[in-house]
């Protein structure tokens, strides 16, 4: 493990990756760079190079303002790398003219109704609670962010709140998402967060964390039937109930971990017992590679995404199955490196009209991810990092 994180590490100090995006482009290698610096794997020189090619990128190319390939992203990166005292920068300086674009942005997005955390809302709003860390007074435009969050619900009359999702970008079909990359999840795990935050409106944000976590766990489907315990959308929205995939973005995984964050904030043991049972199923039953649609490495739904969140588990609870489990994940994902010309033989798998196997460098599915995961838990590192995921 040490000679494969030794061999990510040169090609992500060696390459200039285009795009400025956190989640497929330099602000990903950043991220990795940052923590291979913090424990002395790089140099200060080599990690100031990777911001200078980003702040060259910034001040030529137009830009969207989402977390995964945006502004928010970039200043989510700033903001934590400022915080882990990993870069010297006054972000109150830095990043006043995202403070602005981004506010703009993030009513944009939801006037629109689009919360998809890593394209609309709510990721805009991890960039805001981060910074009100910093910026106090940015609170405001979280509590604004809840006012329209809650205008763009749909409540029920057994108190549960749900929010509709474009489920299929080329048909516009829309329905209700559980995902954590783009569905409720995401909401319980932001809104977890928010509650933490001096100067939140706590009432409103435990009303609305409340409601969305009682919706996603009444989705519950019969997991000795299903081999999961929760689909990718709804039940109202799946009229063929199927089994779910194992990784970051769909499926039981991200559901958990967002229930566990709610259960931790409001002191419902409840919750935590829930996503700790599916967590523990998954680690003890749900190791084939392709009943999983285990494909390929990266963070997103490959092996080293999944050894991540069981790592992160173990971090939380100390639990000894969770810590088992990213055992197996990451062995899984040492020997996944067979590509003779891949990175550090490394691939990701998309679909045959995207170019099936390509080499990918970003931090969601590529190179720069897997580095981080096999650091954090070679090392037994807090994945601080993970937030950007919304896994803490």
């Amino acid at each position: 493990m040490e000679e494969k994180i030794e061999e990510l590490t040169q090609i992500l100090t060696s390459t200039e990756v285009p795009e400025i995006c956190l989640f497929t482009g330099v602000g990903g290698q950043i991220l990795a760079c940052g923590e291979l610096f913090s424990q002395n794997k790089i140099s200060q020189n080599q990690l100031t190079h990777l911001f200078q090619i980003l702040e060259e990128q910034l001040s030529n190319e137009e830009f969207t303002f989402t977390h995964c390939s945006g502004l928010a992203g970039i200043g989510w990166l700033y903001e934590h790398l400022s915080q882990r005292k990993i870069i010297d920068y006054d972000t109150n300086l830095l990043l006043e003219d995202f403070d602005i674009c981004l506010e703009k942005a993030l009513n944009g997005f939801m006037r629109q109704g689009n919360y998809d955390f890593l394209h609309g809302g709510v990721g805009v709003a991890l960039y805001f609670a981060k910074r009100v860390k910093k910026k106090k007074e940015l609170v405001r435009v979280l509590n604004e962010f809840l006012v329209n969050l809650e205008k763009t619900s749909t409540k029920q009359e057994d108190g549960t709140i749900k929010w509709l999702s474009v489920l299929n970008p080329e048909t516009y079909q829309q329905g209700y998402n559980l995902s954590l990359s783009h569905g409720m999840a995401s909401i319980v795990a932001i809104l977890s967060k928010l509650y933490k935050i001096e100067g939140i409106d706590k009432e409103k944000t435990e009303k609305l964390l409340r409601g969305t976590a009682q919706y996603i766990l009444a989705q519950e489907i019969d997991v000795g039937k299903f081999g999961c315990f929760f689909s990718n959308y709804a039940i109202e929205s799946t009229p063929t109930i199927a089994k779910s995939r194992l990784g970051w973005c769909y499926g039981d995984l991200g559901i958990a971990t967002s229930l566990y964050q709610a259960g931790t904030v409001l002191k419902e043991q409840n919750w935590c017992n829930k996503a700790i049972e599916v967590l523990r199923y998954a680690a003890m039953h749900r190791k084939s590679l392709v009943d999983n649609s285990v494909n390929d490495a990266g963070l997103c739904h490959g092996a080293a995404g999944i050894g991540h969140i069981f790592y992160r588990m173990w971090w939380n609870t100390r639990l000894p199955q969770f810590k088992e489990a990213a055992d197996y994940w990451f062995e899984q994902t040492l020997k996944m490196a067979v590509f003779d010309d891949g990175l550090a033989g490394y691939k990701t798998l998309h679909l045959e009209k995207y170019g099936g196997w390509v080499n990918e460098y970003g931090l969601l599915e590529g190179v720069s991810g897997i580095a981080l995961s096999l650091l954090t838990y070679h090392y037994e590192l807090e994945p601080e990092w993970d937030e950007c995921l919304l896994l803490s």
